[in-house]
Formats: C-alpha cells, sequence, structure tokens
C-alpha cells in the first residue's frame, strides 16, 4: 500500500493524530529541506531554537507516536536524520547566529529531509490537504 493509501485509510477511520502527526512532520520537512537563504528569513532571533521547537521537534514526535504505523525504510530515514540534529556541533546550535544554516551539518539536515519529502509522497499529500475529510470536519469546527 502507498502510503497517500494509508492515509486515505486513516482520513476514512477519523484517524486524526495520525493525520495531525503526518502534516506536521511534512511541513516541518519542507522548512528544514529550504535553502539556507530562506531558512534565514523565516526565523527570528534564536535560529536554532526557533528551528527546533517549531521544526525538530514534529519529527521526533512522528517517530515517537507513529512509528509503529511507518514503514520501516522511512522510519530508519527519520531516525537516521533525528541523529543529525543530534550530532549538530556547538557551533552548528549558536543562538543569534543566521550562519549555522551555512554549516555543514545543517545542509545534512536538509538533503535528508528532501529525501523523506519524496519517502512520505509529500507532492501528492499536500494537494490533498484541503480535500481530507478530517481537516474539513476540524475546519468547520473551528468557524
Amino acid at each position: 500500500m502507498s502510503f497517500t493509501a494509508k492515509v486515505w485509510e486513516w482520513d476514512s477511520y477519523n484517524e486524526q493524530e495520525k493525520l495531525e502527526k503526518l502534516y506536521q512532520l511534512g511541513f516541518a520537512l519542507v522548512f528544514l529541506s529550504t535553502d539556507s537563504a530562506k531558512q534565514k528569513q523565516h526565523v527570528n532571533d534564536c535560529p536554532f531554537c526557533d528551528v527546533w521547537y517549531e521544526h525538530c521537534v514534529h519529527v521526533i514526535e512522528f517517530i515517537n507516536v507513529m512509528g509503529e504505523f511507518t514503514a520501516p525504510p522511512l522510519l530508519e530515514k527519520l531516525r537516521a536524520l533525528e541523529q543529525s540534529f543530534k550530532a549538530l556541533t556547538t557551533d552548528e546550535m549558536q543562538c543569534h547566529k543566521l550562519a549555522i544554516f551555512d554549516s555543514a551539518g545543517w545542509q545534512q539536515l536538509r538533503q535528508q529531509s528532501a529525501e523523506l519529502l519524496s519517502l512520505l509522497e509529500w507532492d501528492l499529500l499536500v494537494r490533498f490537504y484541503n480535500e481530507l475529510d478530517t481537516f474539513k470536519r476540524l475546519a468547520s469546527h473551528n468557524d
């Protein structure tokens, strides 16, 4: 079963948490795969803290919550990305330094994130986002 087919199945069973974790992961990976110039434009005072709390945590949460529902090759690559976060040097985690995005560690994060987007079939998933019944129901409750 393709990953997008699994998503439709989750939607049909109203498995909201799985869908939320998946889309949080995907949107986080989009940012993490973006080139350094664009990343620099979208962070505030502390680049590392912003990226960690806005994006990296979604990778870790997905692994923890969705690991058992994830195909081994995808889970393996997610864990490798998590290890790359942990392997960042002190210089690559400096606060108030946009130059961290130009480092080798951040380049590796970008490459891994781009690969993961492909494995997730993100180009298809992002098109389905507004069509999923779960998110339509959530939007109607928020109006």
